[in-house]
């Protein structure tokens, strides 16, 4: 077994061995690559860590004492303990160690405006210390409740110019998640790990693994309203994974769930006898913009194939239309991505751009979509 150098870690993909990697939706993939770019750039930027250096010092106060507790050291009898006194940095904590970074990087990014989440309220009050350092505008989120418990913080935070939003809705529940969607006239899907691989850590990974366990699931999912399910992490096509596909369908069925598959195989003409089986990934589809510069230069030749071959033998979930570069930039056309959405075939048809990608196109295009 090689173990790697903690100085070679993460790797590329974000991974620490078999540890860490990105399991987030599939819109914020390409803000989280910028945002990776950006830091891989300025780590190594003297003139950054100067500046971070800079107000570290002087605006926050570091480096922090130590403080030798002879008290405790004596009462424990053991070895000497000492304290790091990071509360005796500005704002009273060690919270603005990193609100100081991460603004410099917003700013060096050319972000005008920082959304924070806050609990306590000491990293709301951090946040809008450095927002206000560097004139950036700042909206913190904050729990109703937490709001009143923390009055104090949340007075600091307006004091310093933030705009603090009451989170007043549901109890973080799905079924109050899915009540929300359900509101707004959209049908919502949930996605699951297949559980075949153990170094996927997102969970749930065993909800769908038994007929047992997938018919008390998706009776749960019939009742809340959820219109759907998609599994991801399959990636093999041994009998008994073909199996496990086809078991999947059946007791999806059962409740009159849309299934998707995705990470999966490429189709064996399954929506004949399943047609609630809405799509399936089984193709390099426009993710691999993140993941490597070979697929940006050989998209417009690929793209023109697929829909006379992978696309021939069954739906396709290639998540077409975008627009935004993200790690890797298009070599395609505004209209060419447009053209996906129709020469691609499938039951669901995922465009995964960032929002901004679909609020910044002209009008025509957006009512073509639509």
């Amino acid at each position: 077994m090689t173990v790697p150098r903690f100085s070679d870690l993460p790797d590329a993909s974000g991974h620490f061995g078999p540890y860490g990697g990105k399991f987030v939706p599939e819109t914020l993939m390409a803000p989280l690559n910028e945002l990776i770019l950006a830091y891989q750039t300025v780590k190594h930027d003297p003139a950054f860590q100067a500046e971070l250096d800079q107000y570290l010092e002087h605006y926050v106060g570091r480096p922090t004492p130590l403080y030798f507790a002879y008290r405790l050291t004596e009462e424990l009898g053991g070895p000497k303990i000492y304290l790091k006194r990071e509360d005796l940095c500005h704002t009273g904590s060690h919270k603005l160690n990193n609100a100081l970074g991460q603004l410099l990087l917003a700013r060096r990014m050319g972000k005008k405006r920082i959304i924070a989440e806050t609990g306590a309220g000491q990293h709301g009050v951090a946040t809008a210390t450095a927002a206000a350092l560097f004139d950036l505008e700042c909206i913190v989120y904050m729990g109703e409740e937490d709001i009143e418990r923390q009055a104090l913080n949340v007075f600091r935070m307006k004091l310093l110019g933030a705009k603090v939003v009451p989170v007043t809705t549901g109890s973080r529940t799905l079924k109050d998640a899915v009540k929300y969607v359900l509101s707004k006239g959209v049908k919502p899907l949930i996605w699951y790990s297949s559980g075949l691989y153990s170094w996927i850590p997102a969970t749930y990974r065993d909800r769908m693994r038994t007929h047992e366990a997938r018919m008390k699931e998706f009776a749960k999912l019939k009742e809340m309203g959820i219109a759907g399910v998609k599994v991801d992490f399959f990636e093999s096509e041994k009998q008994e994974t073909i199996n496990y596909y086809l078991d999947i369908l059946e007791d999806a069925a059962r409740f009159e769930l849309m299934v998707y598959f995705h990470g999966c195989l490429v189709p064996r003409g399954w929506t004949r006898t399943y047609p609630h089986l809405m799509s399936q990934e089984g193709v390099r589809g426009a993710e691999w913009y993140n993941n490597g510069p070979e697929f940006t230069a050989s998209a417009p030749q690929h793209n023109t194939i697929l829909p006379f071959t992978r696309n021939v033998v069954g739906p396709m979930d290639y998540t077409p239309v975008t627009f935004t570069n993200s790690q890797y930039p298009h070599t395609t056309s505004y209209g060419h991505e447009l053209a996906l959405s129709v020469v691609f075939e499938s039951g669901f048809q995922h465009l995964a751009d960032r929002p901004s990608g679909y609020y910044e196109l002209p009008d025509p295009a957006r009512t073509f979509l639509k």
